[in-house]
């Protein structure tokens, strides 16, 4: 890797990362010196390696540029691509300062291989250039959230991948992105089964909003109207309805668990397990993979409460696989490492067959 500039406070640093042959650069990254330090130039760091054959392609919509599409059927969970982000800044640095923004990018992509810049320059820029000169529009129109543990100065920063960023937005989508500060890998997986010729698509507003406030957000941040099939077709009443009934319903879930914890009723007891598949079923009719981590784990949860191992069994094995899928290993409710090892030895949980668990 090759430090090309520091300037600013508490300290930014340019590196050009390369492979650990340093033979080519593999990414530009704009970063916070904590961050720098965190990742020593000299460990070098391997490519990140998608399945082969590759499972999509590139290539020309019918209406909005080009996007990803699946050369073959994909199933759930399955690993679509595998990527480094070749240009990765700070986050706020996305958000304000769009002349120095400019300036920085100019200079950091000279850094970057031929081919790589000349892909990275031809990727979408929705911005109006009246609002942002070029480069920097093509880092705001197609950053991924990239999340950094390590850093204390600005956790969250924003990174361009050359074909994960081409991929378009759905409100039903059909994959996830994942960022792991450990391999520093973008990492976009199926969230259901795709089939061949399918575009492969991501949501790029919060999930959970109704359609106007999704419509909202993509006209002022991306300059377009969604037309996907749960926009376009009748029913948006009924959409938003399951969409607010999931946003409201998910944060009451560990209140309503202590209430059943705490009651030896066996009706309770049914109206708290009634009230979770009535959570997952319209997290699914509305095909929000990620919103099923709420009842698939409360699931779990209350049958291990209830020393019930076959039902504890059939939803901590949904939960390992959600959370797979998500690659969320480490965050929420315990780790998917937890889930694994409670699956194998369910009496192991820590509240196995009593009515109350640890926040």
């Amino acid at each position: 890797m090759k430090k090309y500039r520091k300037a600013g406070s508490p300290g930014i640093v340019g590196r050009a990362c390369r492979t650990p042959d340093c033979k080519r650069t593999v990414g530009i990254w704009s970063c916070y010196g904590d961050l720098d330090k965190a990742y020593p130039p000299e460990n070098g760091w391997p490519l990140p390696v998608t399945p082969l054959p590759r499972p999509y392609t590139i290539k020309p919509t019918d209406s909005r540029g080009l996007g990803m599409f699946a050369v073959r059927n994909i199933a759930l969970g399955e690993t679509i691509v595998i990527e480094r982000p070749v240009l990765l800044q700070p986050q706020i640095n996305v958000c304000q300062n769009w002349e120095k923004l400019e300036e920085d990018l100019e200079l950091m992509i000279k850094f970057l291989e031929p081919k790589d810049r000349k892909k990275l320059l031809a990727l979408h820029n929705c911005k109006p250039p009246s609002e942002c000169r070029p480069i920097a529009g093509i880092l705001r129109t197609n950053a991924i959230l990239c999340y950094f543990s390590k850093s204390k100065f600005c956790p969250d920063y924003a990174g361009v991948c050359l074909d994960t960023s081409r991929v378009n937005h759905s409100c039903i989508p059909n994959s996830v992105t994942s960022f792991d500060d450990k391999t520093l890998f973008v990492e976009l997986r199926a969230t259901r089964d795709i089939s061949v010729g399918e575009e492969i698509t991501i949501t790029y507003v919060p999930e959970l909003g109704s359609r106007a406030d999704r419509q909202k957000e993509l006209q002022s941040k991306y300059y377009f109207t969604c037309t996907c099939e749960r926009c376009t077709a009748p029913g948006v009443e009924a959409s938003d309805e399951r969409r607010d009934f999931v946003r409201n319903a998910a944060p009451f879930a560990y209140p309503t668990w202590l209430m059943f914890s705490d009651s030896n009723d066996a009706n309770m007891t049914k109206h708290w397990i009634a009230s979770m598949h009535t959570l997952l079923d319209a997290a699914e009719a509305e095909g929000l993979y990620e919103a099923r981590c709420v009842p698939v784990r409360w699931l779990a949860c209350t049958y291990a409460a209830l020393g019930d191992v076959e039902n504890f069994k059939k939803w901590a094995s949904e939960t390992v696989r959600t959370v797979r899928v998500l690659n969320n290993y480490t965050t929420g409710f315990f780790s998917s490492k937890d889930w694994e090892k409670w699956l194998d030895e369910p009496t192991s949980m820590p509240f196995w067959g009593e009515k109350r668990p640890s926040q």
